[in-house]
């Protein structure tokens, strides 16, 4: 069943690139990216990059998608399907597989390449990744490279905790019953 979760971002990707104003260069966006290592992941059959792509949707993804909600980010179909299903999805495999070892970092590292491609393919007016300019409702507080600086290193702090936690829950699940 999840291979078909995976199938389905694949085939909605069209849909979610057409209706964004961003185009296919919102396909440069750190929670896309993470959507589609999760979708590739499922369709292979691959916990590793499934738990990497849950580490970063859960740690960064969601809380950037609920905040943005609320400040800049305007609702639609595709997005929210993009923010959610992936977790989800990507849930049931980390509770069955955990978290690959050295997932934060993968995910760290991620999002650091997602900035550099955002800022060096993207037109700098899409801003993809806030790659090019402050998030607004900071921009009167941080610079450019004081924000980049900032948003590294609070994912860095989110991954490693949210790393930590999900370790914690997935070893405190019970075992599944012997065969008898």
């Amino acid at each position: 069943m999840l291979r078909w979760v995976g199938i389905a971002l694949v085939a909605m990707m069209p849909f979610h690139v057409a209706l964004r104003p961003e185009h296919g260069w919102l396909l440069l966006s750190a929670c896309d990216v993470a959507a589609m290592l999760t979708a590739i992941g499922l369709i292979a059959s691959l916990p590793g990059p499934v738990g990497v792509g849950f580490l970063f949707q859960v740690a960064i993804g969601l809380p950037a998608f609920a905040i943005g909600l609320f400040t800049t980010y305007p609702l639609n179909p595709t997005g929210t399907i993009i923010h959610i299903v992936p977790p989800l999805a990507g849930a049931i495999v980390v509770a069955r597989h955990g978290l690959p070892p050295r997932a934060a970092i993968y995910a760290w590292l991620g999002a650091v390449g997602a900035i550099v491609f955002g800022y060096l393919l993207a037109p700098r007016a899409l801003n993809i990744n806030f790659a090019c300019a402050v998030w607004p409702p900071l921009a009167r507080v941080f610079t450019i490279l004081q924000f980049q600086l900032a948003l590294l290193g609070a994912a860095a702090v989110l991954l490693a905790i949210t790393s930590a936690v999900t370790r914690k829950m997935v070893a405190a699940r019970p075992a599944p019953p012997a065969a008898s």
